[in-house]
């Protein structure tokens, strides 16, 4: 029967293309509790997901750490790039990120900032992508930019195309003409 760390390394070696593991050293990620080492190191870890034959998503890493005891990675300068029907649909970078190798959800945290093909860019420092739902959500304040609009707030719901955002709480817009916010409402609705 397989050991957990050799499952592991066969997971991240069928979805990862990179320089290769290396054996872990003093340099973890930088919230990892003690009790949950990293059993591997990547530098240059880059990661894809797919259905049925089509990517889903594809995700980059200065580095990443695969950590022993949990169903978990931790990486760190992540970049994040969305597809719908093989086409790239939305492109989100971070500071910092941690994936459920179980699920894929991923909570990304740090200067948070993701760039839908429409010309739409969020910012949070913190958002999550469910996986199961296909949503990114967070609780954290929001910043949406599109055109010459500014929507803020608190919390958000929104797609991968980030064609349909919702923010929750102390919604504020500041737009540059009624025109694009009559625009704005139409395109809400």
């Amino acid at each position: 029967m397989a050991t957990w760390r050799s499952l592991i390394l066969g997971a991240c070696l069928a979805l990862a293309g990179c320089e290769g593991p290396r054996e872990p050293s003093a340099a973890a990620p930088p919230q990892t509790p003690s009790a949950d080492k990293p059993s591997l190191v990547f530098d240059g870890f880059k990661a894809r997901g797919t259905a049925k034959g089509v990517k889903q998503w594809e995700a980059e890493a200065k580095r990443a750490w695969v950590l022993k005891g949990s169903r978990n990675a931790s990486a760190e300068d992540v970049t994040i790039t969305y597809f719908q029907k093989g086409l790239a649909v939305s492109r989100a970078r971070a500071l910092h990120a941690e994936i459920n190798l179980k699920t894929y959800d991923l909570e990304a945290e740090g200067e948070v900032v993701v760039h839908g093909q429409n010309g739409v860019v969020l910012e949070s420092d913190r958002l999550s992508w469910d996986n199961q739902t296909e949503q990114v959500h967070t609780r954290s304040k929001v910043r949406v930019l599109r055109g010459r609009s500014i929507l803020t707030g608190k919390g958000l719901i929104a797609d991968r195309k980030m064609e349909k955002v919702e923010v929750l709480e102390d919604v504020r817009v500041e737009t540059a003409s009624v025109a694009e916010l009559k625009r704005m409402s139409h395109e809400l609705k």
